[in-house]
């Protein structure tokens, strides 16, 4: 159960750290184009 509960939290953090990058480049792009 261990096992299987790690690889669900360590999907999780991957998806969400790029859901922050996606944001990041967002924003970046956005400043861009002012």
């Amino acid at each position: 159960m261990e096992k299987s509960k790690k690889i669900v939290d360590g999907t999780t953090s991957i998806q969400y750290n790029a859901n922050i990058q996606i944001i990041l480049i967002g924003n970046w792009r956005e400043r861009l184009g002012d």
